[in-house]
C-alpha cells in the first residue's frame, strides 16, 4: 500500500465475515447497515455501510440520514438518498454513496475494494484531494476510536409528550368534538402511550438496536392509528360510540415487550420495500374503519392491500393484511371467509417467520370458532394459540386474550368450576395491564356474572354483572352495546329469581339499545328475543312465547349462529307444553343436531335435551325410545352432577308410563328456593380454648329453568 493512512483501512474481522447475529452487534445505531436495524445478520457488507455513514459525516459536516428515533433513522435510509457531497470530487461522492446503498448486494465487494479504490483514485491527484482521501481513510481505519470519541450525548427520554401531541392537541379535540367518557379514554390512551414511549428510550441503553427499533416502530404505528381513528370520527361523529373499544386493541404498552423475534425482514430490494412501506401507511386507516364499525366500505381496498402485500413477496407484511381481511369479514358477520382469511395469515406468518403474527393469527381463529360455537375447534385452536403464543415470548395482552376466550369455551361446554378459575386469571392479567377501571376487565367482570348464574349464585352474579354496568357506563356512556349486554344479564338474574317484571323492563331496555346500535336481526337482539320467550314461559303465555322464539330463531338461523340450538330447544318446549309433542320433537331434533355441532354434549342443556325429549316421545307413544333418552339424561346428569335433571329422569324411569290421553305436563315456571339453613353439628367437648366451628354453607347449585339460553359474551 502506499501511504501509512491507507495502509491501516479497515479490513473484514473473522466475525463479521462468518456473520453474527443482528441482536449482538455492538455498536452506535446512526452508524448501522439497514439490514441490522431489520433484522438480518452483521457481514463485511454492514461494516462498509458504517465505513461511509463515518466518511460522509467526516466530508459534510452531518450525517447522511437522520432520526429522533433508530425506526425513523431506518424509515430514512430506506427512503431518503443522502445528498450529493458538494465539496469533493464526484468520484469520491460516488465512492461514498456506494458504500451507503440500501442493498448490501450493490455495494463494493469488500473493504479491501473500497481501499484499493480510495488508494488508486487518489495516487496522481492533487495534494488536496489526496489529503481529502487520505484524512478519510484514516479516520475510517481507526473507526472504533473514533466512534467512542463522537459517541452522541446521552439524549433526553422525556420525549412521549411531544410526540403524541402531533396527534392529539387542543386543535384535535376542537375537530371531534368527543363527549367526556370517549374524551377521558383517550386522556388514559396517551398517558400510556407517553410513558410506554420514554419507557422503550430508556430502555435504548442497554437493549440491542434492533429491539428498539422494532419497539418504536410498534409505537410510531399506535400513534398513526390513533391520528387515523381521530379523523374517521371527524368524518362521522357517530363513530366516536365505539372509539373506546378501538382504542383497547391499540394498548401502547404491547409494544414495551416488543422483541423483533426472527420474522423476515423487509426486502433488500428497494422497490419491493417501498411497497412495503406503502402498504404499511395504509394499514391504520384500514384499520380505524373496522375498528369504528365501517368495515363494509373499506372492503375492496382491504383486498387490494392484500393482492399488493402478496405481490411484494414480503410473507409478514401478507400475513398482517389477511388477518385485517379476517377481522373485517368478522365484523361484517361473513365468519366463512372469516375464518379462511385467518387461516390463510396463520400460513402466511408462520412462512414469514413471524412469530407475534402467528400467535395473533392462531388467536383469530379462536375467536371466530367461538363466534360460531364451534366449541371444539375452539379447544383444538386453543392449544395450539398457546404454543404460538409461548414461541412469540408470551407477550401479556395475548396471554390475558388467551384465558378469557378459554374461560368462555369452559362456560359453554358446562365446565362451570374452570370457567370461573380461567376468567379469574384473565381479570388478573387485565387489571394488571389496564387497570381495574377498564374496558378489558368490565368484559370478564360480565363474563364472571354469567358464569356465577350458571352455578345458582345469584348474588354474586349480580354483583358482578352490575360492576361490569357501572364500569361500562363510565367508559363508554350510555348508548353502548356493552351497556345493552350488562342489562340483559341483569334482567338474566331477575328472571332466575322469579322477579319476571323487572326481568322484562331490563329485556326491554337491552333489547332497544341493541335494535337502534346494531339492528333488529343481529344476534345481540336475537338472544335477547329468546330471553323475553322464557319470560314468557314462566309466565305460561305460550302464544307470547312463541312470537318470540320465532324472531330469535329466524335472525339466529340467518346468521349461522351457534345459539339457534337454544331457541330451537325452547320452541319445542313450548309446542310440547301445549301437546304438540310431534312439532316439538321436530324442534329437538334442530336443537339436538345443534348443539352437537357447537357445544358438545356434556353441557346443560343437551343433557336436559334428553330429558325433554324423552316427554315428548312419550306423547307419541314410543316408550322404550322415551326411556332410552330418559337414561341417557339420568347418566348424564350425573356425571355433570345436575342435580335437578337426575331426579326427574329417576322419577320419569320409575314410574309405568303409557301413551298420555291428555297433553304433557307443561314445563314448570321458575322456583328459585332458598338454600336451606346449615345447622352446625351437635357440640362436641372441645379443650377450653377453642370455640366449635360450623361446616361451611352449601354451594349455590344450578336450579331448574323453564328454558335454556346462551351466552351474551362476546368473544
Amino acid at each position: 500500500r502506499s501511504g501509512t493512512s491507507l495502509a491501516t483501512a479497515p479490513r473484514e474481522s473473522s466475525a463479521l465475515a462468518t456473520g453474527t447475529p443482528a441482536t449482538s452487534v455492538a455498536g452506535t445505531p446512526a452508524y448501522m447497515a439497514p439490514e441490522l436495524l431489520r433484522g438480518h445478520v452483521a457481514t463485511a457488507a454492514s461494516d462498509q455501510f458504517g465505513f461511509g455513514v463515518t466518511a460522509y459525516e467526516v466530508l459534510a459536516g452531518r450525517r447522511p440520514f437522520t432520526g429522533t428515533t433508530w425506526a425513523e433513522l431506518a424509515s430514512a435510509i430506506d427512503r431518503d438518498p443522502p445528498a450529493r457531497l458538494a465539496a469533493v470530487p464526484g468520484w469520491l461522492d460516488a465512492a461514498i454513496r456506494r458504500c451507503l446503498a440500501v442493498d448490501p448486494a450493490r455495494r463494493l465487494a469488500s473493504m479491501t475494494e473500497v481501499a484499493d479504490l480510495l488508494e488508486e483514485r487518489a495516487r496522481g491527484r492533487r495534494p488536496t484531494l489526496w489529503i481529502a482521501a487520505a484524512a478519510t481513510t484514516a479516520v475510517l481505519a481507526s473507526g472504533a476510536t473514533w466512534l467512542a470519541i463522537h459517541e452522541p450525548a446521552a439524549r433526553s427520554c422525556d420525549l412521549g409528550a411531544d410526540q403524541i401531541a402531533s396527534v392529539w392537541n387542543d386543535a384535535a379535540r376542537q375537530r371531534v368534538g368527543l363527549d367526556a367518557p370517549v374524551a377521558a379514554s383517550i386522556a388514559r390512551w396517551t398517558a400510556a402511550w407517553i410513558t410506554a414511549r420514554d419507557t422503550v428510550c430508556r430502555a435504548g441503553e442497554y437493549e440491542p438496536p434492533a429491539v428498539i427499533a422494532a419497539r418504536e416502530r410498534c409505537l410510531d404505528g399506535r400513534r398513526a392509528e390513533l391520528a387515523a381513528l381521530l379523523d374517521r370520527v371527524a368524518a362521522s361523529p357517530r363513530a366516536a360510540e365505539r372509539l373506546g373499544d378501538a382504542l383497547a386493541t391499540l394498548p401502547p404498552s404491547e409494544c414495551t415487550s416488543l422483541a423483533p423475534g426472527a420474522a423476515d425482514p423487509l426486502p433488500l430490494d428497494p422497490a419491493r420495500a417501498a411497497a412495503v412501506h406503502d402498504i404499511a401507511r395504509e394499514l391504520p386507516a384500514v384499520r380505524a374503519a373496522i375498528a369504528l364499525g365501517d368495515a363494509r366500505p373499506v372492503a375492496p381496498m382491504i383486498a387490494q392491500l392484500v393482492e399488493r402485500a402478496r405481490a411484494s413477496g414480503h410473507a409478514p407484511t401478507l400475513a398482517d393484511t389477511l388477518l385485517l381481511h379476517a377481522e373485517a369479514a368478522r365484523a361484517t358477520a361473513d365468519l366463512a371467509t372469516a375464518a379462511l382469511s385467518a387461516r390463510d395469515a396463520v400460513a402466511a406468518a408462520e412462512r414469514g417467520h413471524d412469530d407475534l403474527g402467528a400467535a395473533r393469527a392462531w388467536i383469530a381463529r379462536m375467536t371466530i370458532a367461538g363466534d360460531r360455537r364451534d366449541l371444539a375447534a375452539t379447544d383444538d385452536l386453543a392449544a395450539i394459540a398457546e404454543a404460538a403464543i409461548d414461541r412469540a415470548g408470551a407477550p401479556p395482552h395475548l396471554v390475558a386474550q388467551l384465558l378469557r376466550i378459554r374461560g368462555l369455551v369452559a362456560y359453554n361446554r358446562g365446565q362451570l368450576a374452570l370457567a370461573h378459575a380461567l376468567l379469574g386469571e384473565a381479570r388478573t392479567a387485565y387489571a394488571e395491564l389496564a387497570g381495574e377501571r377498564s374496558i378489558e376487565v368490565a368484559a370478564v367482570l360480565s363474563s364472571l356474572g354469567t358464569v356465577e348464574r350458571a352455578t345458582g349464585d345469584l348474588d354474586a352474579a349480580e354483583r358482578h354483572h352490575r360492576l361490569a354496568l357501572a364500569l361500562d357506563r363510565e367508559l363508554r356512556g350510555d348508548r353502548h352495546p356493552d351497556v345493552a349486554r350488562d342489562l340483559h344479564n341483569l334482567a338474566g338474574v331477575a328472571r332466575l329469581r322469579g322477579e319476571l317484571d323487572a326481568a322484562v323492563m331490563l329485556y326491554r331496555e337491552a333489547l332497544a339499545l341493541e335494535d337502534a346500535l346494531r339492528g333488529p336481526t343481529s344476534v345481540e337482539s336475537a338472544l335477547t328475543h329468546n330471553s323475553l320467550g322464557l319470560v314468557h314461559m314462566a309466565r305460561r303465555d305460550w302464544a307470547a312465547a312463541e312470537t318470540e322464539l320465532a324472531l330469535a330463531r329466524h335472525a339466529l338461523r340467518a346468521a349461522g349462529h351457534g345459539d339457534l340450538a337454544f331457541a330451537e330447544h325452547n320452541a319445542g318446549l313450548v309446542m310440547a307444553a301445549r301437546g304438540r309433542h310431534a312439532e316439538a320433537l321436530v324442534h329437538f331434533d334442530s336443537a339436538g343436531a345443534a348443539y352437537a355441532a357447537t357445544i358438545g354434549d356434556a353441557a346443560a342443556a343437551p343433557i336436559r335435551l334428553h330429558l325433554d325429549r324423552a316427554r315428548s316421545e312419550l306423547g307419541v307413544g314410543r316408550t322404550a325410545l322415551a326411556r332410552a333418552h330418559a337414561t341417557q339424561a339420568r347418566d348424564a346428569a350425573t356425571r355433570a352432577d345436575l342435580g335437578w335433571i337426575v331426579d326427574e329422569a329417576i322419577v320419569f324411569l320409575a314410574e309405568p308410563r303409557a301413551r298420555p290421553r291428555t297433553p304433557a305436563p307443561a314445563p314448570l315456571p321458575v322456583v328459585i328456593e332458598p338454600a336451606p339453613a346449615v345447622m352446625p353439628p351437635p357440640p362436641t367437648p372441645q379443650p377450653a380454648t377453642e370455640s366449635p366451628v360450623p361446616p361451611p354453607p352449601a354451594a349455590p347449585q344450578p336450579k331448574r329453568d323453564v328454558g335454556v339460553y346462551g351466552s351474551s359474551q362476546g368473544w
